[in-house]
C-alpha cells in the first residue's frame, strides 16, 4: 500500500476545433487506486455548509496542496483520516462509503478534453474545476473535462455509497449527451411537428460560433446554437415537422437524425432516434416548451377508453358535416334562418364530447398523477389502465429525481396541466391530482399551496415534508431558510388541504415511506375538520404494490381514489348568481407560489417571507373579508361584491363593479385600508415577479459570465457559469444558454428575460445596466455594501435576486465576489437543490467552510418596493 498519493501518468494530444481533433486514441486515464477521507462534514438541504475539505484543498484556485495518506482532518462531524483503497474495475475505489471526498491525482503529458464519466457521486473537481457527477446514475455518458499538462488534482464528493469514475477520449468537437433526448411519440394520424429536446457538450478550449443543429430523416427543421463556450453542456430545443404527413398516418416508427454543422457547413457531430407512432387510444408521451427555461419537457398521457374516444370522434365528425351542410343551406339563402342555429346547437354539443352513458353534454375530468424517485413518465402512466371518463397525465418533474415536485418541479406538474388542457377539452370542475411516493408527497404539496386548483387528491406512500422525511440541518439560520422555504411546511397548510377532499393510500408495511406519515397526516386533517377524508391501509403491502382491485397497479388506480374523484366536482355559480364558494379560508405562504383563491387574490404581504391568511364572506353583496399579514388584495368581478368591509374598515367603492366588471383592488398602508384604482406599480413586487432568490431562474434565463476583469477573474466566472449550466442539465432536463455580459448588453432582443449574473460591478460589464446604482447591494474588488453595512476583503460573496433594470417584467439573480476567494464559495452553492430555502439575498464569508450559518454576515428578504428591511433580516 503506497503512503503517497498515486500519480497516474497518460499520454493526451491537444484539442483543435475541427473534426480532425479526434487523434489516435491515447490510453484512457484509470486510477488503481484512490485516497478517501470519511464524512467530516453533513450536507443536507441547507444554503451554506461547513466543508473542510474545500477549504484546505478546492478554496483557492491552483493549489497543489494534496493530501496524504495517514492525514487527519475535522470537520462538524468529527475528525477521519484519509486512508489510501485500490481501485475497481469500473474506476471508483475498492471500499463503498458516502465519503466527504476521495482524491487521485493525475499527470497528464499534454493537456486535452476528454469525457468524464463519474456515477454516483455529485461533484467532480479536475485540476481545480467544477463539473456535476452522475449521482442517480442516470447513464448520460459524463461531461467535457480539461486536464491541462502536468499535475491535474482529480477529486470526488458527495458520493452517494460508492462510485464509479471513467475517461473517454471524446470524439469530435461537439458531442451529444447519450440517453438524453426528450422525445415524444405521434399519435397516428395526427400529422403536424413535435418539440425535441437534446443535450450538447462543447469539447473543445475555443468557443463554437455560428454553428447549427440541423434535423434529417424524416423530419425537418434547425436552429442556430449561436455561441457555445468551451466545455459548456448546452440542452437545445427544436421544432421537428414532418416531412411527409402520410408517414405518420399508421402505428410504426419514424427516424430523426440530428447534424451539428459549422458555420462553413462542417458537419461536427451526428446522431440518429427513434420517434414512434401510436395508436389514438394508446399511451404515448406528448412535449411542450418550458417557460421557465425554453427547454422540451413531455408528459404522459393515459385516454379513455378507446370507446369513449370513438364517440367523440364520430359525434364531432357529425357535428362537423352539419355545420357545414347548414352553413351551405345558410349562404343558399342568404340569411342564418332556423337550421343554421340548430346546427351550432349541436356542434356546441359535440365540442363538449361525453360518452353514451354521460350524455353528449359531458366532457372528461382530468386527473394529474405525479410519479415516485426514479420512475419516468412513460413508466407512470404505465402503471394506469384507462379510467372511463377521464384523462390521466404523468407529469415529469423534470427528472425521475428532479425537485421533489417542489420548485420547479411544482411549476413542472402545473405547465403540463395548462399544456395538456391546450390541447384537449377538459371539464375545469374536475380537476383531480395524485401521485405515489416522491409523487404522494407531491400531492400533499401542491394540494395544501393550491387548495382550489384541485377538486380533489389522493397521495399514495407519500411523506409529509422534508422536515419529517430525511430531515433538514439545524443550524443558526435554519428559521430564516425555512421561511425562504415555506411552501415545504405542509403540515402549516393545513387550513388549505382540510377545504380538499381527500384519500390517503398507503402500504401498512411499507419500508421506503413508513405509513406513520400518512397516519399523522390524517390525524392532523381530521383535528382540522377536513370535509372528506378517506384513507386505506393495505395491510402487509410495502411500497409498491398490487392486486385485483384496480385495472391497473392497485397502489396508485385505487378504486377508493377514484370513487372519490367521480363524487367531487367544483362548484360554479352561474351568471349573475352569487359567488362559489361563498366562504372563503386561504392561506398563502407567498403570493408567488399562490395568490388567488376562488374570487379573491392576495397580491402583497405586509412582512415577507411570513404567511399571509385571508377569511372571507359574501351575504348578498356585502364581502368582509379579515387578513393577517396582507397588504394588497383584490375581489375578483366574480365576486360580485357591492359593499366591502376589509378588517372592520368598510370601503368606499367610487363605481359600480358590477356594472364595470373589474376586479376591486385595495391596499393597506399604516393600518388602513384604501381601494386603489391602478394597478401594482411597476416597481414593486407582484406575483409574477418576486422573491426570493431561486426564482430568478425562470422566464428563459440566460447564464451571464463576466468578461471585464483580469483573465483569471473571467475564467473563473466562466467556470462558474459552466457548472450552473450542467447542473441545471442534470437535474432539471434543463437549458441554461451561458453568454458573456457584452453578448448580453449587444442584443436588445434579451431585454426581458430573466439574467444570472457572475462577478461584481468592476468584472462584469452588465452589472449597471442590469442591476441600476440604486440597488442597496453592491460590491467590487475587496468591498461589499448592504445598505449602510461595509464588509471588507477578497473573500465575501453574495446571493441575491432584484428587477431587472429596464423590464417591467424581467428578474437578475446574481453570484456576486469581492475577489477570488469569494468567487470560489460558489460553486459548492445548493440553489438547484430542493427544500434548500434561499431568501431575497445572503452575503457571506469564507468563514461558512468551518462555521457554516456563522460564516452569513447578513441575510434577508427586501421590502415590497425592494428596499433593504433592518426588521426581516438575520445576521
Amino acid at each position: 500500500m503506497p503512503t503517497l498519493p498515486l500519480l497516474l501518468a497518460l499520454l493526451l494530444l491537444p484539442n483543435q476545433d475541427a473534426a480532425p481533433e479526434v487523434a489516435a486514441a491515447p490510453s484512457a486515464p484509470r486510477a488503481d487506486g484512490w485516497l478517501v477521507l470519511g464524512a467530516v462534514d453533513g450536507r443536507g438541504r441547507r444554503p451554506f455548509r461547513p466543508d473542510a475539505v474545500f477549504a484546505q484543498f478546492l478554496a483557492t484556485p491552483g493549489a497543489e496542496d494534496f493530501p496524504v495518506e495517514g492525514q487527519r482532518m475535522t470537520g462538524e462531524r468529527g475528525s477521519e483520516t484519509w486512508a489510501w483503497t485500490p481501485s475497481k474495475d469500473n474506476g471508483g475505489p475498492e471500499q463503498a462509503g458516502s465519503w466527504s471526498a476521495a482524491l487521485v491525482p493525475v499527470e497528464a503529458g499534454q493537456g486535452g478534453v476528454w469525457m468524464a464519466k463519474l456515477g454516483g457521486a455529485w461533484e467532480l473537481w479536475v485540476g481545480g474545476r467544477a463539473h456535476v457527477g452522475d449521482a442517480y446514475r442516470y447513464g448520460f455518458g459524463g461531461v467535457p473535462v480539461l486536464l491541462e499538462e502536468g499535475l491535474n488534482q482529480v477529486m470526488v464528493s458527495g458520493s452517494r455509497g460508492g462510485f464509479g469514475l471513467e475517461f473517454t477520449r471524446a470524439e469530435a468537437p461537439v458531442t451529444f449527451a447519450k440517453r438524453d433526448v426528450t422525445l415524444p411519440d405521434i399519435v397516428a394520424g395526427e400529422g403536424g411537428s413535435i418539440d425535441i429536446g437534446l443535450t450538447l457538450h462543447r469539447t473543445s478550449r475555443v468557443p463554437l460560433v455560428g454553428a447549427r443543429l440541423e434535423l434529417g430523416g424524416d423530419f425537418e427543421g434547425g436552429v442556430s446554437l449561436l455561441s457555445m463556450q468551451p466545455l459548456e453542456t448546452r440542452t437545445v430545443a427544436i421544432e421537428a415537422a414532418l416531412r411527409d404527413a402520410a408517414a405518420a398516418a399508421e402505428p410504426g416508427d419514424l427516424t430523426v437524425e440530428f447534424r451539428v454543422c459549422a458555420a462553413d457547413g462542417t458537419q461536427l457531430a451526428t446522431t440518429r432516434k427513434t420517434v414512434r407512432v401510436v395508436a389514438p387510444d394508446s399511451r404515448r408521451l406528448r412535449s411542450f416548451r418550458s417557460r421557465i427555461d425554453g427547454s422540451t419537457q413531455v408528459w404522459g398521457e393515459v385516454p379513455p377508453p378507446a370507446a369513449e374516444l370513438r364517440g367523440r370522434a364520430e359525434r364531432a365528425e357529425s357535428a362537423e358535416n352539419a355545420a357545414d351542410a347548414n352553413a351551405g343551406a345558410s349562404s343558399n339563402s342568404g340569411g342564418r334562418g332556423e337550421d343554421a342555429e340548430g346546427a351550432d346547437e349541436v356542434a356546441s354539443a359535440s365540442d363538449k364530447g361525453g360518452d353514451e352513458n354521460a350524455g353528449a353534454a359531458e366532457l372528461p375530468g382530468l386527473v394529474v398523477s405525479l410519479h415516485g424517485a426514479s420512475v419516468a413518465p412513460r413508466n407512470q402512466m404505465g402503471a394506469y389502465a384507462p379510467e372511463p371518463g377521464l384523462w390521466i397525465v404523468a407529469a415529469t418533474n423534470r427528472r425521475p429525481y428532479g425537485f421533489d415536485w417542489q420548485d420547479w418541479g411544482r411549476a413542472d406538474a402545473y405547465e403540463v396541466r395548462d399544456a395538456f388542457r391546450g390541447r384537449v377539452a377538459i371539464d375545469p370542475t374536475r380537476l383531480y391530482l395524485t401521485g405515489h411516493s416522491m409523487g404522494g408527497h407531491g400531492t400533499w404539496h401542491l394540494g395544501a399551496n393550491d387548495p382550489d386548483g384541485w377538486v380533489a387528491i389522493a397521495p399514495s406512500a407519500g411523506w409529509r415534508s422534508f422536515d419529517t422525511y430525511g430531515g433538514r440541518p439545524d443550524g443558526q439560520l435554519a428559521e430564516l431558510w425555512q421561511r425562504a422555504d415555506a411552501a415545504s411546511l405542509t403540515e402549516t397548510l393545513l387550513e388549505n388541504l382540510a377545504q380538499v377532499p381527500t384519500f390517503v393510500l398507503h402500504g401498512d408495511a411499507d419500508e421506503t415511506v413508513p405509513a406513520s406519515e400518512a397516519r399523522s397526516m390524517l390525524e392532523r386533517l381530521e383535528a382540522a375538520g377536513a370535509v372528506d377524508l378517506r384513507s386505506h391501509f393495505q395491510p402487509g403491502a410495502g411500497h409498491w404494490w398490487n392486486g385485483d382491485n384496480a385495472a391497473g397497479a392497485d397502489c396508485v388506480q385505487w378504486r377508493g381514489i377514484f370513487e372519490l374523484f367521480g363524487e367531487h366536482r367544483r362548484a360554479t355559480a352561474a351568471e349573475g348568481a352569487a359567488p362559489e364558494p361563498r366562504e372563503l379560508h386561504f392561506v398563502t405562504v407567498d403570493p408567488a407560489v399562490d395568490s388567488q383563491h376562488h374570487w379573491l387574490r392576495v397580491d402583497q404581504v405586509t412582512r415577507i417571507g411570513d404567511r399571509a391568511r385571508a377569511r372571507a364572506s359574501w351575504n348578498d353583496g356585502r364581502v368582509e373579508v379579515v387578513t393577517e399579514n396582507v397588504r394588497r388584495l383584490a375581489l375578483l368581478p366574480s365576486a360580485r361584491a357591492t359593499e366591502v368591509v376589509l378588517d372592520g374598515q368598510a370601503q368606499e367603492l367610487s363605481e359600480d363593479p358590477i356594472a364595470t366588471g373589474a376586479a376591486l383592488e385595495f391596499v393597506r398602508d399604516a393600518g388602513d385600508w384604501d381601494p386603489v384604482a391602478t394597478a401594482i406599480p411597476a416597481g414593486e413586487r407582484r406575483p409574477e415577479r418576486s422573491g426570493p432568490f431561486k426564482r430568478a431562474f425562470d422566464r428563459e434565463f440566460l447564464l451571464v459570465r463576466g468578461t471585464a476583469g483580469t483573465p483569471a477573474e473571467t475564467d473563473a466566472l466562466a467556470q462558474l457559469a459552466l457548472r450552473d449550466a450542467q447542473s441545471w442539465w442534470y437535474r432539471g432536463n434543463g437549458r441554461a444558454p451561458v453568454i458573456t455580459d457584452r453578448d448580453l448588453l449587444a442584443r436588445p432582443e434579451l431585454a426581458h428575460h430573466n439574467v444570472i449574473l457572475y462577478g461584481n460591478s468592476e468584472t462584469n460589464a452588465a452589472w449597471f445596466q442590469v442591476l441600476g446604482r440604486d440597488c442597496p447591494i453592491q460590491m467590487r474588488r475587496g468591498f461589499a455594501l448592504v445598505g449602510e453595512a461595509q464588509f471588507r476583503g477578497p473573500d465575501h460573496a453574495a446571493v441575491f435576486c432584484y428587477p431587472r433594470l429596464g423590464s417591467d417584467v424581467a428578474l437578475a439573480g446574481v453570484f456576486a465576489d469581492t475577489g477570488a476567494a469569494g468567487s470560489r464559495l460558489h460553486a459548492i452553492g445548493n440553489h438547484f437543490v430542493s427544500g434548500v430555502g434561499i431568501p431575497d439575498y445572503a452575503v457571506f464569508s469564507s468563514a461558512v467552510l468551518s462555521s457554516g450559518d456563522g460564516g452569513v454576515s447578513v441575510a434577508g428578504f427586501f421590502t415590497n418596493d425592494w428596499k433593504l428591511d433592518l426588521t426581516n433580516q438575520s445576521h
